[in-house]
């Protein structure tokens, strides 16, 4: 539009040349992102077997009015006068825009709704009833987790990151939580048992650092969602502490001492070929200590 006053108004001067030819190239580039940006548009708005069609009756389109334009707005110039060809082009421009406003409240032309990350989100050939039950902190049998840890770990993919459900939702079900711990803790115990079979082995074809490199990959994933079930965890951890006469406002010292006596440190930072075997054992150990309490624990 600057483009068009300057031509039509301004007079022939060395001056108004100046500003000319700086709207111009200086107003060039936007015209550059306008072009690239109009195929990704066309193919959200379009039915998916219908892309090739309507991005080829999109290039048709302008290159039509390319063609046709100039030619129109010549002849109207010459049978006019030069502004009002030009105030023409300017009306035609503004109409353009009206018709593709309500683009603007369309929700596919707003910012592409994040990926799902694939600990939050069934993967194929997975049992999806399974993943969404995992997914939702519900309890299924750990040989049946396992596996299917095991594979996406195989796979270079994530672990499944559970929900963590709050201390309310779990609160009247205590027992019923409690009541798989040995099986849990038991199966845990052999996992851990096969592990260091496998790794203390000499004679042993697994590669440590590349069993280290498919866990340390498989244990991580959003950081955003692996902080958000830290927090989350944590709160439990707090409310259960709280509701059962633990009075953690005022015994917190005491109660980080019983942490560390229950969950001594296991490895810190990744694993590595020189921590995974005493990982495993540490690990081994604290699982074996909670099942031999849960089978000595009275009814």
């Amino acid at each position: 539009m600057a483009l068009l006053f300057i031509a039509g108004y301004a007079p022939a001067t060395e001056l108004a040349y100046g500003f000319f030819v700086a709207v111009l190239y200086g107003g060039f580039p936007f015209t550059v992102f306008s072009q690239l940006t109009t195929g990704p548009m066309l193919d959200v708005i379009a039915p998916e077997d219908k892309l090739g069609l309507i991005q080829g009756l999109n290039n048709s389109a302008m290159n039509f009015g390319m063609a046709v334009a100039p030619w129109l707005f010549g002849i109207l110039a010459d049978t006019t006068t030069t502004n009002i060809s030009i105030w023409t082009g300017i009306g035609v421009s503004f109409l353009a825009g009206a018709i593709n406003a309500p683009l603007i409240w369309r929700p596919e032309m707003g910012p592409p709704p994040k990926k799902i990350p694939s600990e939050l989100r069934p993967l194929p050939d997975e049992d999806e009833s399974m993943v969404e039950k995992a997914l939702a902190g519900s309890y299924i049998e750990p040989s049946v987790l396992f596996a299917i840890n095991r594979n996406r770990a195989k796979e270079g993919k994530h672990y499944i990151v559970p929900n963590v459900t709050s201390y309310e939702e779990d609160k009247n079900n205590m027992e019923k939580l409690r009541a798989t711990a040995r099986s849990h803790f038991e199966f845990k115990h052999r996992i851990y048992d096969a592990a260091l079979a496998e790794v203390s082995n000499p004679n042993s074809e697994v590669d440590k650092q590349e069993i280290c490199d498919l866990l340390n990959k498989a244990m991580k994933g959003d950081p955003e969602v692996m902080a958000e079930r830290t927090t989350e965890l944590g709160q439990w951890i707090g409310d259960y502490l709280q509701d059962n006469g633990y009075a953690p406002q005022v015994n917190s010292v005491l109660i980080k001492q019983m942490i560390l006596t229950a969950m001594p440190p296991i490895f810190q930072g990744d694993l590595t070929p020189d921590n995974i075997e005493p990982g495993l054992l540490r690990t081994r150990h604290i699982v074996g200590r909670y099942a031999n309490n849960e089978e000595k624990r009275l009814p």
